[in-house]
């Protein structure tokens, strides 16, 4: 837990590029819409960041989404899910893209230095 209503910012690096570049605020209460938890991340902006970045690297290497679905060992169906945020990612997942790709792949989470008041 990072603390209610902190920001944070999201980094993906994909062979040392930064591809997306998110900041999200951790949730006030627990409850609401995304149904999160005081203090933890909204995941969906990141994982929509995750995607978009490992949809850029892969079209930028001229793949498709079969061609990177057979080389990580899941569906076509799933890699786009993934890319487009709509699910999100397993641990396991990360380093799968990396190889594919032949690239690392790394997600930072930094935490947003908040404004002193004077």
């Amino acid at each position: 837990m990072i603390g209610k209503g902190k920001t944070v910012r999201v980094t993906v690096n994909i062979g040392g590029d930064v591809m997306a570049e998110v900041e999200v605020k951790t949730a006030e209460k627990s409850g609401g819409p995304q149904g999160g938890r005081a203090g933890f991340l909204e995941i969906t902006p990141v994982q929509r960041a995750i995607g978009l970045s490992l949809s850029r690297a892969r079209e930028g290497r001229g793949m498709t989404t079969t061609e990177m679905a057979k080389k990580i060992g899941i569906s076509q169906a799933q890699v786009s899910r993934l890319e487009n945020g709509k699910q999100g990612f397993r641990s396991y997942l990360l380093p799968r893209f990396a190889e594919a790709l032949g690239k690392s792949v790394a997600v930072v989470c930094d935490p947003v230095s908040e404004p002193v008041s004077v």
